[in-house]
């Protein structure tokens, strides 16, 4: 029994590694090909989470950047913060009031997900509990290290809804700096 579950599990992660690596292949086709979608009739209102821990490079220009998104449809950004004490909140809250002062269209607010429940990475908690704060009809996650442009979250939105059997939608990355690590290398492959 024990060899039959570890083999079924290594055919589950096989099966899991080959959707990802023909999910990346058709959507780099798609980007390489210079189609475009087409604009939407309507654009869905979309809730932006983004979990934060610690005080990453060229945060402000992150989160400035996260809040002028340029999508045509109301988004509402949420901020996971693990609690009060994280050094971006600050840097969080002054761009907020930059943006509502400015009359930048969208919403955005800070919540605290406390610590993680056992077997549970901070981040899941974070996405967790941001979801359970989400009121839009359209959910995406980003990481606290991601500058958008102006035309990411439209693109990916248009994509979601103007692809058969489309469940996700992923954006292309863009990686401007040189790797150092392993780590690096992997995230800009």
């Amino acid at each position: 029994n024990g060899m039959l579950l570890e083999l079924s599990l290594v055919i589950l992660a096989l099966s899991l590694i080959v959707e990802v690596i023909r999910s990346h292949r058709q959507l780099g086709k798609a980007i390489k090909s210079g189609k475009t979608n087409p604009p939407l009739e309507h654009y869905p209102s979309v809730t932006v989470i983004r979990p934060i821990k610690g005080l990453d490079f060229e945060a402000r220009e992150n989160i400035e950047a996260a809040l002028n998104n340029g999508y045509p449809a109301e988004v509402e950004t949420i901020f996971v913060l693990d609690d009060s004490i994280e050094p971006v909140l600050p840097i969080i809250e002054a761009a907020i009031e930059r943006h509502f002062v400015s009359g930048r269209p969208g919403s955005a607010k800070v919540i605290f997900a406390g610590q993680p429940p056992a077997g549970q990475t901070g981040k899941l908690n974070a996405m967790i509990k941001g979801l359970d704060q989400a009121q839009n009809e359209l959910i995406a996650f980003a990481d606290s290290d991601i500058r958008p442009d102006g035309d990411g979250l439209r693109f990916l939105v248009e994509t979601l809804m103007t692809s058969n059997g489309a469940g996700s939608a992923f954006a292309p990355v863009v990686v401007l700096s040189n790797n150092q690590t392993v780590g690096d290398v992997g995230y800009s492959l």
